[in-house]
């Protein structure tokens, strides 16, 4: 199949595409350059007509068949375009057919069949109306015998009969379908037009709203994507957001079972005097007091540490932690190299002013690092005063 034929069944394809979408522009730029009017697609042998008035579309129908378009055309399985048209119900489109010179009886009977049995017989009167003028206007002799054998009589006139505007109407839409179909007749039956020229323009029409399509279809694949990764990212921060509760629960759950404790040891020392005790009362009361001793400690080392000072521009803004290795962002601000590193990957803007960020470049804090490092230090060094002042103040257990 040489490239030539290859563009006529692309043209003719085209066309009929265009016709079953309602699309007038394309359709008559396909005509322009060649395009087979009568052509059938290959599934069921249907012609761009049958298609325009299977979607209902009189434009494009009132121009195919002002182009030569087969009224009287059928598919395959034996439907017309005024099968379509009846089984649809559109009467305007119906009557456009007839005016062209569609009369099947099956198709009347399938219009029946969908319930317009009045519009069916509009159409038949229509067509008998058609059939009786051109039998009249075949039997008709030449003027110059009429003008001869007919004398000049006087008719009278008769008042008009007041019309349906209903009926009005719909004669206004048919001669509005007639005389579109007129000019695009006598367009492309001047003898002084050029043959139009075969060029690719309906070509290029369908390719570019075609690659539109595409387009439009890989953005709204990159939104799912997105909104899928997003999604992603929120169901593991809530899923992390839920583990932490579930910690602090478990911690306030052993606060207060320690508070349980010390309140009951508190309620047995106030009840009891030491003298009247066991030894392994009194055992067991020295087990308290160390623990309580140990406690003790361990609140004295949570105010050494809370007096060694953690300026907010320690913290990650991210995190809310003691940053380890500080790096500065594009806006200008400071945080924990892992923290905006997992941010940066499904995020372009800064977490701290919410503005798109410039570059996604990080670069290391060595000043603020080694100030965190020598707070850390000083942190250690209240450790171990605490846990210094623990050892001399716990008393030895008895041998």
């Amino acid at each position: 199949m040489d490239i030539g034929h290859q563009l006529d069944r692309m043209k003719e394809s085209f066309l009929w595409a265009a016709a079953k979408g309602g699309r007038e522009e394309e359709v008559e730029s396909l005509l322009s350059i060649g395009a087979d009017v009568n052509w059938r697609n290959g599934d069921e042998g249907e012609t761009p007509l049958i298609a325009a008035c299977r979607s209902g579309h009189r434009g494009v129908a009132a121009l195919l068949l002002a182009h030569g378009g087969d009224a009287m055309g059928t598919s395959r399985n034996g439907e017309s375009a005024l099968h379509a048209a009846c089984r649809r119900g559109d009467e305007e489109l119906c009557a456009l057919l007839v005016d062209a010179g569609a009369h099947d009886e099956g198709a009347f009977e399938a219009g029946i069949s969908a319930g317009h049995g009045q519009m069916v017989q509009r159409l038949r009167g229509l067509g008998r109306r058609h059939a009786a003028a051109a039998q009249a206007s075949s039997r008709r002799p030449p003027p110059s015998i009429r003008s001869a054998a007919l004398p000049a009589v006087e008719v009278p006139r008769r008042s008009p009969r007041r019309r349906d505007p209903a009926q009005e109407l719909l004669e206004e839409v048919r001669s509005g379908y007639r005389e579109r179909a007129a000019d695009a007749a006598e367009r492309r039956m001047r003898d002084d037009e050029p043959p139009a020229c075969p060029t690719p323009q309906a070509v290029d029409i369908v390719a570019a709203r075609l690659d539109e399509a595409a387009k439009g279809r890989r953005q709204e694949q990159q939104k799912r994507e997105r909104a899928q990764r997003e999604a992603d990212a929120a169901r593991a921060q809530s899923n992390q957001l839920l583990a932490e509760l579930m910690q602090a629960q478990t911690v306030a759950s052993k606060l207060r079972e320690k508070e349980t404790s010390l309140k009951r040891d508190l309620r047995r020392l106030r009840g009891r005097g030491l003298s009247g005790m066991e030894v392994e009362e009194l055992a067991s009361l020295e087990r308290d007091l160390r623990a309580a001793l140990r406690r003790v400690t361990l609140a004295k080392e949570k105010r050494l540490k809370a007096s060694v000072h953690v300026p907010d521009g320690y913290v990650c803004p991210i995190t809310r932690e003691l940053m380890r290795d500080p790096v500065f962002c594009g806006d200008g601000h400071t945080y924990e190299r892992d923290a905006i590193s997992v941010w940066l990957m499904t995020k372009d803007t800064s977490p701290k002013t919410g503005c798109v960020l410039e570059t996604k470049a990080l670069i290391p804090n060595f000043a603020l690092r080694s100030a965190i490092d020598d707070l850390r230090n000083r942190r250690r060094l209240a450790d171990e005063v605490a846990e210094d002042d623990d050892a001399k103040t716990l008393p030895a257990s008895p041998g």
